[in-house]
């Protein structure tokens, strides 16, 4: 799923595309693959993308990805680690 969201770069306001990927590993949900994707600053153009979320999180230039586990995955790894 592809989305827009608005970063903060500094003080100007940035666009960024979103894309949220499920990651799969032998057929059961690990969690999401997140590319975030810088796409312009838009600090004169704001009211143009009234309704987009606001993500603090979005920051800088360039593309970066993170993984983000699902909860249950995460509590399956954490009992592990206490064995």
């Amino acid at each position: 799923m592809e989305e827009q969201k608005i970063g903060l770069n500094n003080k100007n306001f940035t666009l960024w595309k979103v894309n949220t990927k499920p990651l799969f590993i032998r057929g059961q949900l690990k969690g999401y693959k997140i590319t975030n994707k810088f796409v312009k600053e838009i600090t004169n153009e704001i009211e143009n993308f009234y309704g987009l979320s606001l993500d603090l999180t979005l920051k800088g230039k360039g593309t970066f990805t993170e993984f983000i586990e699902t909860k249950a995955q995460r509590e399956k790894r954490e009992k592990l680690k206490t064995l």
